[in-house]
């Protein structure tokens, strides 16, 4: 049985990388490890207030 790693972070939901699992798994039995980075939600979060010029 054939192992696949697949690292993925902005491709997960991707249709190209569902076409490839697609054709591996037509090409017989296999099994897949995913590995995905963590992304923390505390860089996502909105900034409150407007930027200062280095000057103040």
């Amino acid at each position: 049985m054939r192992q696949i790693l697949v690292v993925a972070n902005q491709t997960l939901g991707g249709e190209r990388l569902k076409e490839v699992v697609r054709e591996r798994i037509g090409q017989g039995p296999c099994t897949f490890t995913l590995v995905v980075p963590v992304v923390l939600a505390s860089i996502f979060l909105p900034v409150v207030g407007r930027p200062r010029s280095r000057s103040s």
